[in-house]
């Protein structure tokens, strides 16, 4: 059953904007009941400018909305659950060779929450000599190698702000395409050095 379609309240000039065969489309959102409906409406006009007719298209763009609420609310979760949780994020993008450092990840390495990201050092530079052929190793076979969603934990020492190092516990997934291989690699990292300090004094 078909929605009755509403007046048209646009003016002339509105419509026309510039003459021509066809005056550029107005694009507005409108809303009908409990859905939402993507809106077009178009001058179409003669040689002379003249006013033939409007046309006018509509898109139902309620479950797309639903989907990007339905998205928003879960990001606001994750946020929470990271917050809570007290790990910081790292998200490694494989095409653009970047990456996001969340503000507890730029906590945990010293850093104030709202610090620029942009010029810091390739990743591996932050971590220990000690540890970092093993760390580069096995990120290697992960990103290459495997076809493995979940990257397994693994510990090791990250260079703070102030030059220290901390032990950190680093475990993430990638988002892998079509021919799996990874594009994207989210971690966490947790700072476990009270951990490893008290397992050293066990020892």
């Amino acid at each position: 059953m078909g929605v009755e379609a509403e007046p048209v309240e646009c003016t002339y000039g509105e419509l026309l904007g510039t003459l021509g065969s066809m005056s550029p489309a107005l694009l507005r959102v409108r809303m009908h009941g409990e859905r939402r409906y993507l809106q077009t409406r178009t001058a179409m006009v003669d040689s002379q400018g003249k006013l033939l007719g409007v046309l006018t298209a509509s898109i139902d763009t309620s479950e797309r909305r639903q989907m990007e609420r339905d998205l928003e609310l879960e990001h606001r979760r994750l946020n929470l659950m990271v917050q809570s949780s007290q790990l910081g994020m790292l998200d490694w993008d494989a095409a653009t060779r970047t990456a996001y450092y969340s503000p507890r990840c730029k906590e945990i390495l010293g850093y104030p929450p709202d610090a620029d990201t942009s010029g810091w050092p390739d990743y591996f530079e932050l971590v220990h000599p000690d540890d970092v052929g093993e760390v580069r190793s096995r990120f290697r076979q992960h990103i290459i190698d495997s076809r493995e969603d979940f990257h397994e934990a693994l510990d090791y020492r990250l260079r703070r702000a102030d030059g220290t190092y901390i032990w950190v516990q680093a475990q993430g997934v990638s988002v892998r395409d079509a021919q799996g291989f990874s594009q994207r690699l989210i971690a966490t990292l947790a700072d476990i050095s009270e951990r490893r300090e008290a397992e050293e004094g066990l020892r």
